[in-house]
């Protein structure tokens, strides 16, 4: 912001969930793969937390 003088904008919290989110599941899936394992996607269930 000070080098290019760009002006500060906030995300939002629905951002930062999402990228988290995107974060925690590629690491699970580069753990798996060391393992030997393939994390498969289901569809039409949500993850309860």
């Amino acid at each position: 912001m000070l080098k290019n003088g760009t002006s500060y904008a906030d995300l939002g919290q629905d951002y930062y969930e999402e990228r988290y989110q995107l974060r925690v599941v590629q690491n699970l899936k580069r753990k798996a793969k060391q393992l030997g394992f393939e994390l498969v996607a289901v569809q039409g269930e949500t993850a309860a937390m």
